[in-house]
C-alpha cells in the first residue's frame, strides 16, 4: 500500500491511498469495509467486479487495484512528484 500526499498537486483530494489485492472479491471486501469503517465516504467508481475501484472519501481516494491494473496505470511513477508517507501499523493519515 502507498499513501501519496497529494495536496499541493491537486485541489479535488489531499491524498492518494493506492492498495493492490490479489483478486475482484478481495477489492470488493476493501472496499465495503472502508465505507463501514471511515467517515466521510462520498461514492465509489467501478462497477463490481472491476480491475480498479475508486473509492471517494472526499479528502481522501482510496485506488484498490488488481496487480494487472497496479502495473499498468503505475499511479506511483504518474504522481511521482507527490510526497510519500510512510504507511504501518501505527501511521496515521494527517
Amino acid at each position: 500500500m502507498t499513501v501519496l500526499d497529494v495536496r499541493k498537486h491537486t485541489p479535488f483530494v489531499d491524498y492518494f491511498v493506492i492498495a493492490t489485492t490479489q483478486n475482484r472479491i478481495q477489492s470488493e471486501a476493501v472496499v465495503d469495509a472502508l465505507r463501514e469503517g471511515i467517515e466521510g465516504y462520498h461514492h465509489r467508481e467501478g462497477k463490481e467486479g472491476a480491475e480498479w475501484i475508486l473509492a471517494d472519501f472526499r479528502d481522501i481516494a482510496v485506488h484498490v487495484m488488481l496487480p494487472e491494473a497496479h502495473r499498468f496505470y503505475d499511479l506511483e511513477r504518474l504522481w511521482g512528484d507527490a510526497p510519500r508517507l510512510a504507511v504501518g501499523e501505527t501511521t496515521r493519515v494527517p
